[in-house]
């Protein structure tokens, strides 16, 4: 579901900002198909239907953030730096039922990748096994945690459960879409406390706000 939030906002060097958010299924298969469409390629699916129209390039956009709800938080916002191919569990199910589908079951958890051999993603940039974000996100955590009136930090671990397979994914897909020399889009990954932990849902919606307007003023 795509949603307009009609807040174009003037605030980066003079030009306006247009966010448009996109609500995201707790489903790993459905990141597996949906995040590399978000950047312009084809999903997983996308391959068993010839008659489909060309992709969009995602070169509309210069940024997507991909926000969730952290119940170790803290009271904390945090910023993820980067995420990984290995470590994930096939313990937990998500939303769908269904588990991670992950390299080796039997391998140690710390050597357990999640398959990307449901599409191309991974297999062009040779499933590098961890993928940071270009933006410099310890200024903008710096900046929101001294102005914006809520405590703010980077993070290194968005976690081995379906954070860390969206981020990963989208990571993945940015750089694919770099490779094949078309302008790819930048990712960010932010975690927010629950709701009322201590922030309201109006609180919560205020400091996505900022969040979004800081991190966009990192976009090159």
């Amino acid at each position: 579901m795509r949603v307009d939030t009609g807040l174009p906002r003037s605030t980066v060097e003079g030009r306006a900002v247009f966010v448009q958010a996109e609500v995201m299924v707790t489903s790993y298969r459905w990141i597996l198909d949906e995040i590399p469409r978000v950047h312009g390629l084809r999903g997983s699916t996308d391959r068993l239907k010839p008659d489909l129209a060309p992709a969009p390039t995602g070169e509309d956009y210069d940024l997507v953030i991909h926000l969730g709800v952290s119940p170790n938080s803290n009271g904390k916002v945090a910023i993820e730096h980067r995420a990984r191919r290995y470590g994930y569990t096939h313990d937990v199910s998500d939303n769908c039922r269904e588990k991670m589908p992950i390299r080796d079951v039997d391998a140690d958890p710390i050597d357990r990748g999640f398959v990307f051999d449901e599409y191309d993603v991974a297999t062009l940039i040779d499933g590098v096994e961890q993928l940071a974000t270009d933006l410099d996100v310890e200024k903008a955590a710096q900046a929101l945690d001294r102005d914006a009136g809520f405590a703010c930090q980077t993070s290194t671990d968005p976690g081995n459960l379906a954070c860390g397979a969206i981020f990963y994914a989208s990571l993945a897909s940015a750089e694919r879409v770099r490779r094949l020399g078309r302008k790819f889009m930048q990712v960010a990954f932010v975690h927010i406390p629950e709701e009322n932990k201590p922030y309201s849902a109006d609180e919560q919606r205020r400091i996505v706000d900022q969040v979004v307007w800081e991190l966009a003023q990192l976009v090159r």
